[in-house]
């Protein structure tokens, strides 16, 4: 449990506030039997800093924000009401004072006054604390995109708890991150640790979604790996998450070591005929279908209700002809995740793993399957 400072009187600017628990609410849970989790850890500190936690007890994200205290302390206050109130306030700072009685907020800003209760902040659950030994200092913009080159491929199944999850594979050498659900798979290669760590974590999907929202963008993360748990360090904010237990799948037996057919063409102008080209199938599942051959690429997208449209790609393509299928939000989502501006699609076969990767690099490789047709 949290240990607790008695009365806190402090201010903050209210924009401020309201933007750090815009943040913090994604931690909360959405249902909850616990009447605590639906409210927020205010931590005043002397020196002027005000930390907000919130947390569903798989993740916690704390943000920090300057504030005038006058009395540190600590209070627990519901998110929702207190989100709603602070985001509609005009600028100007807005005033707090917890009742060392009742935990209860008393708010005032101009000639307005609102009271709202509170919890006993001594309840609330406390956060595991860091594993020293285990720091890794990174490049945020790295972690954030190798984040997004991956998570969108985890599973959303919950019958599949391994595969809800983005594995972590470091080592001194190398990083390596993975989704799957079944159907595709995501693999981003990331460059070498300065330290001797070799690790396998399995990361929420969920937590690294919430990650690409956290502020700090542009500098370093530290990330710290205990046994149970990964914490993710910004200045002035900070993310947790309980790790995901489970057998993660071979990965590597489903990557083709050889493929029959290989189309070198632009990124962009395949990635738009082919989002084109799904429009026709916006009220089902979308399919469209591609023809590889000498010179070209035949993107076709039909409905029998709606009409049917073909866009005819430019590429260099090797290897033996094919027609293949696919669900196009599932290639369209890994089209998205490259980064050049040329692309090589490859194919192990009419009805065998696909993959997708930037013509230049091999670091990032995107699989996924065709249709049966």
């Amino acid at each position: 449990m949290v240990e607790v400072t008695a009365k806190m009187r402090f201010s903050v600017q209210p924009s401020d506030m309201a933007t750090a628990l815009g943040i913090v609410g994604h931690a909360l849970p959405s249902r909850t039997t616990v009447p605590i989790l639906n409210g927020v850890l205010l931590h005043a500190e002397e020196g002027g800093s005000l930390t907000i936690t919130g947390t569903d007890l798989d993740i916690a994200i704390s943000v920090s924000l300057a504030a005038f205290v006058e009395e540190p302390g600590d209070t627990v206050l519901p998110y929702r009401y207190l989100f709603d109130i602070v985001r509609h306030l005009s600028q100007g700072e807005v005033y707090f004072e917890v009742d060392d009685s009742t935990w209860g907020a008393t708010l005032r800003w101009g000639k307005a006054h609102y009271e709202v209760n509170g919890y006993d902040a001594s309840q609330y659950p406390s956060l595991p604390p860091r594993e020293e030994g285990s720091r890794v200092t990174l490049d945020d913009n790295a972690v954030r995109q190798w984040s997004r080159q991956t998570v969108f491929a985890a599973a959303t199944d919950v019958s599949r708890p391994a595969l809800m999850g983005v594995l972590w594979e470091v080592r001194p050498d190398a990083i390596c991150l993975v989704a799957t659900d079944g159907t595709r798979l995501a693999f981003r290669q990331a460059d070498p640790l300065p330290v001797a760590l070799e690790r396998q974590i399995l990361v929420p999907a969920r937590a690294l979604q919430q990650l690409l929202r956290m502020p700090g963008a542009g500098g370093e993360v530290s990330m710290f790996l205990g046994g149970n748990h990964v914490w993710f360090d910004w200045a002035g904010a900070s993310l947790s998450c309980r790790l995901l237990a489970g057998q993660y799948p071979e990965y590597r037996q489903v990557m083709p070591k050889s493929y029959v057919c290989e189309a070198r063409m632009g990124r962009q102008v395949f990635h738009d005929a082919c989002q084109r080209a799904a429009l026709l199938g916006r009220d089902g599942i979308p399919v469209i279908k591609l023809d590889l051959d000498a010179g070209r690429v035949l993107v076709t997208g039909s409905s029998p209700a709606v009409g049917r449209g073909e866009e005819e790609v430019e590429a260099e393509v090797t290897g033996h002809p094919l027609q293949l299928a696919f669900n196009a939000n599932l290639l369209l989502e890994g089209l998205r995740a490259l980064e050049g501006e040329e692309m090589v699609f490859e194919a192990a076969g009419a009805q065998a793993v696909c993959r997708l990767r930037d013509a230049d690099s091999e670091r990032y490789l995107y699989f996924v399957l065709p249709l049966k047709q």
